[in-house]
């Protein structure tokens, strides 16, 4: 079995850092060219030791992120009573939300409401909450028949 060296462990943590083969071939070698890198890059993800370690990394980082995910919302999901009342309040043009961009190196924010596409949006969302996602069948569906 290969050893790993000091750049090959450079290359790895690039790897899982961005993902960019090239990028992270020329962090650990940084004197190479844009080309040898490139071919270099393939070369060192063809190795299996290699390949499993950032492949086990990559699966520890995607376990540690969906827990945190879970745990940060999972107080935060609403009921359909919940979410119908936020959409009740973006359809009213009562949901106000924080614009803020810096202009001069000075943050300038203010407060906007629902725009129309985010009020039909809403009032879609709430129609479908309304009736449990349920499609209402509606006499156009049915092509060619008549009652």
């Amino acid at each position: 079995m290969s050893t790993i060296n000091l750049a090959h462990e450079r290359f790895i943590r690039e790897m899982i850092l961005h993902g960019d083969r090239v990028k992270a071939y020329r962090a650990a070698y940084p004197s190479c060219s844009e080309k040898t890198a490139a071919v270099n890059a393939c070369r060192l993800l063809a190795r299996p030791e290699i390949k499993e370690r950032i492949r086990n990394a990559v699966k520890l980082v995607q376990k540690k992120v969906e827990s945190d995910l879970y745990e940060e919302l999972k107080d935060k999901v609403l009921s359909t009573a919940h979410q119908r009342h936020l959409l009740y309040l973006i359809a009213t043009g009562q949901q106000k939300t924080t614009k803020t961009i810096v202009r001069y190196n000075r943050p300038i924010s203010w407060q906007q409401g629902p725009s129309i596409r985010d009020t039909l949006v809403a009032l879609g969302l709430d129609y479908k909450l309304s009736n449990g996602w349920k499609r209402d069948v509606v006499d156009d569906d049915v092509v060619g028949e008549e009652n």
